[in-house]
């Protein structure tokens, strides 16, 4: 711009606040001032959004950190449940097996009873044994002590 065109400006600028009334000025000052005070606000909500965004960063990694945590321990919860289930399983059998044991025990002391009241009612022919000798029976031969150990 040169410097005649400067000069109308200033011309007509002082003009135009000479012929601009008061309360136009009045009104323009306090938009004015009211446009520096909302400066603040802009500020402050600016404050406001970048501490939001760095809440929810923080929040979606906290998410994805729980997340993970919470497959892990459904899987190990997976793994739980499948050896509680396996344990159940031996122990079921175990039980089954040791009431086979017990059984074939009983039944193998009923035999064994038999064959002690078998052997105790066997008495020994006079030819096998001595002549002065009181009659025996088989049992007398039997050693005691294993029966008795395997009775207790």
């Amino acid at each position: 711009m040169d410097s005649s065109t400067e000069s109308l400006n200033e011309e007509h600028g002082d003009e135009m606040v000479a012929s601009t009334p008061l309360k136009t000025l009045v009104t323009h000052l306090l938009a004015s001032k009211r446009s520096l005070s909302s400066i603040d606000h802009v500020w402050r909500a600016n404050e406001i959004v970048t501490s939001a965004r760095r809440a929810l960063e923080d929040s979606v990694l906290l998410g994805a950190r729980t997340g993970f945590l919470k497959r892990g321990i459904n899987e190990q919860l997976n793994v739980l449940r499948n050896v509680q289930t396996g344990v159940t399983d031996v122990a079921r059998k175990g039980q089954v097996d040791f009431e086979a044991v017990l059984k074939d025990l009983d039944n193998s002391e009923a035999r064994l009873r038999k064959t002690l009241k078998q052997l105790r009612s066997t008495i020994v022919e006079a030819s096998f044994r001595p002549a002065e000798g009181e009659p025996k029976s088989l049992l007398d031969f039997v050693d005691e002590k294993g029966v008795e150990a395997l009775m207790a």
